[in-house]
């Protein structure tokens, strides 16, 4: 009796064992979705490589990070039905990431590669890719392959090996083309019982080597990337989707992923959604870059900012994955990110992550505003917050830096000829230049020390104290001089009531100015200058 429940034991066994053959109707259909989980841990590659007759691949170990759906669509419910859905007739199209190398390096290029789509025609005798539907730039084109890429012939059978060649170019109009080129192995080297944590089946193993190059064509530059890669993909009967695929990529980008067929766990979406700011502290100038950071491959994204007083810019959008954010008031703001896969959605919300200050006040002060050829001149930056860099510019630029350059804080100046000088401040802020400008702030003459003694000695101010007029008198033809008055505080008073007596005498009226003390400037024809003070009664 032992023996016979021996032998049925075996016998259940090797019927559970047994090989299969997989057909067309064992692969997706059209409008099939398939939901899968995602991982690149829990198996190595030696593992992955692993196969022969009567095998058992336990993969239950397996744990997702990541989860979504598969859909297969109709060719008339993508943005190429021109092209693989009246023209080829596929079968379906899937979402296709074959493109990524060259999607990366378009957008370096200023080519934005997107919404890339994998057609295929599946018959009762062969599995066919046809070639690629991609958005270039809002231009949807087809890379429509000549010879195509058969992926399986049917039936599928245990030592079965196929070897097909596919080659495919999409013309992008004004710029140049995208193409496709390479040869791929099919093997079926294994078979036996394979187990996942979605369950365990009867399997073949197939193995499929990929050897293409992808090019990108910019006028006379042209860019093959390789992009070769080792497929194992583990079949059962009637489950339209594999039971388990690992891709293996070769070269730079290097990697293991492993996806396998699964049922919806939603602990996989929790922390999906991540992202990070570019600076956390800024200004209403500043630009603020958000990154997600999200797992997986999510479908679409949705920011929140609160308060929402902000605009996006550099053609981005609260739906942009890398939104580039200009905050427009002062405030604490909280951002949301919430990021939606095929299979399931995810939020997370930062409270009070970024603050936002005013705008800086660039601004700058000089020792003295009037000087002569040669004379030093301090400048002192008086701007608000903490500028990391200073840039100092002055119009005409004949002047010599004594002490520091024009990227120093606080630099001593030497004016090398005469004339009205416009001075300019550039202070950056993080990376936001701000520049303020005071027009002929600095007067230069070409005066020398003895010139100016012997002026100012010829001056006679009268009387002084005065109510309502004051002459001014002088040995020098003082009729075609330059006269400024100015405050206590350095502002300039505009008085317009001056006579001019003659040559030599001058009549100011300073009856419309307040009691106090003011200084009077008297610019000389040979530019000479004095300075005097008066006391307004």
């Amino acid at each position: 009796m032992k023996k016979f429940f021996t032998f049925i034991c075996l016998l259940i066994s090797s019927l559970s064992f047994a090989q299969i053959s997989i057909l067309s109707t064992d692969i997706p259909r059209v409008n099939d979705t398939m939901r899968y989980s995602e991982t690149t841990t829990g198996i190595t590659a030696a593992q992955a490589a692993k196969t022969g007759v009567d095998t058992i691949w336990d993969f239950t170990n397996l744990v997702a990070v990541t989860q979504d759906i598969e859909k297969f669509y109709a060719a008339s419910a993508t943005p190429y039905v021109l092209q693989f859905g009246i023209l080829n007739a596929a079968t379906y199209g899937i979402k296709d990431d074959a493109l990524n190398a060259l999607a990366g390096f378009g957008s370096f290029s200023g080519i934005k590669i997107e919404n890339v789509y994998g057609f295929y025609k599946n018959t009762s005798s062969a599995n066919v890719l046809m070639g690629r539907g991609i958005t270039v730039s809002g231009i949807p084109l087809a890379i429509n392959f000549s010879p195509r890429d058969t992926v399986y012939k049917f039936p599928l059978n245990f030592g079965d090996i196929d070897t097909t060649y596919f080659k495919g170019t999409a013309t992008i109009p004004s710029v140049g083309g995208i193409s496709q080129e390479g040869r791929r192995v099919t093997k079926v080297d294994g078979w036996g019982l394979i187990k996942t944590p979605y369950g365990q089946f009867n399997c073949i193993r197939i193995r499929t080597d990929i050897t293409e190059t992808d090019s990108i064509d910019i006028t006379t530059f042209k860019l093959p990337i390789p992009n070769n890669r080792t497929i194992y993909t583990w079949y059962a009967k009637n489950e339209h989707y594999p039971i388990l695929e690992i891709t293996q990529t070769t070269g730079l980008a290097a990697a293991l992923t492993i996806r396998y067929k699964d049922i919806y766990r939603p602990e996989t979406f929790y922390s999906a959604a991540k992202f990070n700011a570019s600076r956390t502290t800024a200004t209403v100038i500043d630009t603020v870059n958000l990154t997600s950071t999200s797992t997986g491959s999510p479908k679409s994204y949705q920011w929140t900012i609160t308060p929402n007083t902000v605009s996006f810019v550099g053609g981005t959008s609260a739906t942009t994955n890398n939104p580039r954010v200009l905050f427009n008031a002062t405030g604490v703001y909280t951002i949301k990110l919430k990021v939606i896969y095929e299979g399931g959605q995810d939020d997370t919300t930062r409270t009070d992550y970024v603050t936002i200050n005013a705008a800086p006040v660039v601004n700058f002060s000089a020792d003295k505003t009037n000087a002569s050829v040669g004379e030093n001149v301090t400048f002192t930056d008086n701007s608000s917050g903490t500028p990391t860099t200073y840039k100092w510019a002055f119009t005409p630029n004949t002047v010599t830096f004594v002490t520091g350059t024009s990227a120093s804080k606080n630099p001593v100046v030497k004016f090398n000829a005469s004339g009205s000088y416009s001075v300019s401040l550039t202070a950056s802020y993080l990376t936001t230049p701000v520049t303020v400008t005071k027009s002929g702030y600095i007067n230069v003459q070409n005066v020398s020390v003895a010139d100016f003694k012997n002026f100012a000695k010829t001056i006679e101010i009268y009387p002084n104290p005065a109510k309502t007029n004051i002459f001014i008198a002088s040995n020098f033809d003082i009729s075609k001089s330059d006269i400024a008055i100015y405050d206590i505080l350095g502002k300039k008073i505009n008085v317009e009531d001056i006579n001019y007596i003659n040559k030599s005498n001058i009549q100011l009226n300073i009856s419309t100015l307040n009691k106090g003390i003011y200084f009077i400037k008297i610019y000389g024809e040979n530019n000479t200058h004095s300075t005097h003070k008066i006391i307004v009664e």
